[in-house]
């Protein structure tokens, strides 16, 4: 998470939590390219028309329910079992959108709960004076499978709803008094995408503009009726914090309650954040008040045991409770709320594993949260297809990032073409799953301002939604012409390598044959080093000195590149002061103890194992040694290094996209990290980002003009 909040200058999620402190509670044309600029300033729109959008920043310009015990509603509810296909269009009259008409839902009163649902709808416009405002209020819910319908009345016509609003509505149905209700799915005319997408956009105010947001989560059972009773307790009390032995009977309850839909429903926060008051939850025929929700998932966060599996799907819970209801709840922890009210890349990330209906949603639904102006870039149109939904949303995060960045998120995970390789598919849930690939890339912030790229020239970026195309501006480092993949690691190999992940992992632990195996996986890993370092000698003297060439290998080079220079920190684990000198130079001290020691056996020539407290100094060293080239080669699973025809040498990660030789280093500007592309004819295809060991630190760009060249990404 740090790399994507580094990047947009964000911040890192909480991945646990530990409670509230109690004592503590955000055109220009081409001629610009010439002169250098920091790839951080402010970007400003020059231009844009509708087939082509040009934006400028100063160097880059970017143109099912639970089971259990029911209450006599619940099973009258099930009985209802009539399947429409679909609604009747002649409910609605046409809306004045101009004025931004909406409709408001009269739910009719009935004290046969068996009796047919029958409302009507209301036309309502925003008045200027608040006195004259229309009265109502928003529910919050999962449609549902839609596939499964019930039928209620509206205007006096049958209408199909989903089985979970059928249900709501018959709790939330008044025995004598008419009910005010906006409701998306009846509300909103689903068949007219010009309304809908009009209505949508006014979500925002409706949520903000209703006398009370209801949060339906579904019908209730014997245990969740039994933990509701706990939290109406609570409320009455004041919200002390239970014991675990008085909290245990409504655990099973409890995590019903936080297993329901809702809690993973992307629309849900928008919905929440948006209230002008209190919100209420509706479970079955209870009601009760947001804030002893909010409190008891803190105080189940908070505890350490008794309570684990309660909250199956914490991030998402935890995030909806900090959101500030009537002011910041939360005191002291203002900076994840303003994860829910910033730029649309952190509300994007902040949100990926939630859920929607429609791919469109991902987008549409963060649009009342985000205060970057993404409205006026991405308007909502359910008329045009998501991919170019996204397309819009990805420039947008570029303009309003000050720099290239996020293009290297497009190169993680993707199912098929949907979106162009330069873009992000946002309705996949690990689209920002970069801690096993990216974060290894991340340029330390000091470094930040330059990275790979240094100090680039400017850059002019034109978007063609129609085509899919986005034209960069960059430079080839060189061509492709080694790679070397992890195949060599056979299964039972990569096994050994993985249980090294565990904490629990033991080298005196495993069994003969798990020992045999990490023997024959540490062999392979130093000939699958060995032959890299016998290519990488050959392509860095097409560009430098054999002598120079020579002192690159003895200091490790080969092994820095594997290791994607990552911080001897994480290798080196509890050596000692003395130990750590003797490997200030970590890579090179490895590459010597690999000259002297090729194979395993010659390791233990002196029969040593693993070293014990008594150990000579020299045995512990060489044990790290062997230690690091297992860990280095972990980090090679589902990568491959590779070497170009100008000498540089890098690896990349193979998981979505394998590289090929022939493929293209390039740094595109405004980008820090380097990426791989590959050539289809008239444009080309963003394959994945790499790390390359001599382009980390802004080094390329250090007093060399380097040829500039314009890419069509497609």
């Amino acid at each position: 998470m740090g790399f994507l909040r580094r990047l947009l200058n964000g911040r890192k999620r909480m991945e646990g939590f530990s409670g509230p402190d109690p004592s503590q509670e955000q055109k220009r044309d081409a001629n610009g390219m010439n002169s250098p600029s920091d790839i951080n300033n402010a970007l400003s729109i020059k231009e844009a028309t509708e087939t082509l959008e040009l934006y400028h920043f100063d160097n880059i310009s970017v143109a099912s329910y639970e089971s259990g015990d029911q209450d006599p509603l619940e099973n009258d509810i099930t009985t209802l079992n009539i399947t429409v296909s679909a609604a009747t269009p002649s409910v609605y009259e046409g809306l004045e959108l101009t004025v931004s008409e909406f409709r408001i839902l009269m739910l009719c009163p009935s004290g046969n709960k068996k009796d047919d649902i029958h409302c009507t709808l209301k036309k309502a416009t925003f008045k200027t004076n608040p006195d004259k405002e229309p009265v109502y209020e928003a529910l919050s819910y999962v449609w549902g499978d839609a596939r499964e319908k019930r039928i209620i009345y509206v205007n006096g016509l049958p209408f199909a709803v989903t089985v979970n609003l059928f249900v709501a509505l018959k709790y939330l149905r008044e025995a004598d008094e008419t009910r005010a209700l906006w409701i998306d799915a009846v509300c909103i005319d689903q068949n007219n995408l010009v309304e809908k997408t009009h209505q949508v956009s006014m979500m925002k105010h409706i949520y903000r503009s209703a006398s009370l947001v209801l949060l339906w989560l579904g019908e209730s059972d014997k245990d969740i009726r039994k933990a509701i009773a706990h939290l109406e307790l609570l409320d009455t009390i004041g919200g002390r914090r239970p014991t675990e032995e008085s909290l245990k009977p409504f655990l099973p309850g409890l995590a019903k309650i936080f297993k329901k839909p809702w809690w993973s429903r992307l629309w849900v926060v928008q919905e929440v954040f948006m209230a002008n008051r209190e919100p209420r939850f509706g479970c079955g025929r209870k009601w009760f008040p947001w804030r002893v929700v909010r409190s008891t998932i803190f105080d189940l966060a908070r505890r350490q045991r008794g309570s684990e599996g309660v909250l199956q799907n914490k991030n998402a819970c935890f995030n909806l409770a900090i959101l500030p209801i009537k002011g910041p709840v939360v005191p002291g922890h203002s900076d994840i709320q303003r994860e829910h009210s910033g730029s649309l890349a952190t509300l994007l990330d902040a949100t990926c594993d939630r859920e929607t209906t429609q791919p469109h949603d991902r987008i549409f639904a963060l649009l009342g949260l985000a205060m970057d102006h993404v409205s006026d870039d991405v308007p909502v149109n359910y008329d045009q297809s998501y991919s170019i939904t996204y397309q819009k949303a990805m420039v947008h995060v570029l303009k309003s990032s000050s720099n290239l960045d996020f293009l290297v998120l497009a190169m993680n995970y993707r199912v098929g073409n949907v979106v162009p390789s330069w873009c992000v598919d946002f309705s996949q849930s690990n689209w920002n799953n970069y801690t096993s690939t990216c974060g290894w890339y991340a340029i330390p912030q000091e470094q930040a301002a330059e990275g790979a790229s240094g100090k680039q020239p400017n850059s002019t970026i034109l978007h063609n939604p129609q085509l899919g195309t986005l034209k960069v501006s960059g430079t080839v480092v060189g061509c492709i012409t080694h790679v070397k993949t992890s195949d060599w690691l056979a299964s039972d190999l990569r096994s050994i390598l993985e249980s090294r992940r565990s904490e629990f992992y033991r080298r005196e632990m495993l069994t003969k044959e798990q020992s045999e195996v990490e023997e024959r996986t540490y062999d392979h890993i130093l000939k699958a080093m060995m032959a890299y370092r016998e290519a990488a000698q050959v392509a860095l003297e097409t560009r430098l000195s054999k002598s120079t060439v020579m002192q690159m290998l003895d200091s490790g080079i080969t092994w820095k590149t594997a290791a994607k220079g990552s911080p001897w920190s994480f290798f080196l684990g509890n050596l000692t002061r003395q130990q750590r000198e003797m490997l200030r130079n970590g890579y090179s001290a490895l590459e010597a103890f690999v000259q002297k020691n090729a194979t395993w056996s010659r390791v233990l020539s002196d029969e040593q194992s693993l070293p014990d407290s008594g150990s000579p100094l020299q045995q512990i060293l060489d044990h790290w040694a062997i230690t690091t080239i297992l860990d280095i080669g972990l980090l090679l699973i589902d990568e491959s290094l590779l070497i170009t025809d100008t000498g540089h040498l890098g690896r990349a990660p193979t998981a979505v996209n394998a590289i090929a030789k022939g493929d293209l280093l390039c740094i595109i500007y405004g980008c820090r990290i380097p990426v791989i592309l590959r050539s289809l004819g008239q444009a080309y295809k963003v394959v994945t980002f790499s790390y390359v060991t001599d382009l980390m630190d802004g080094e390329y760009f250090d007093g060399t003009k380097r040829q500039t060249q314009r890419f069509t990404l497609r």
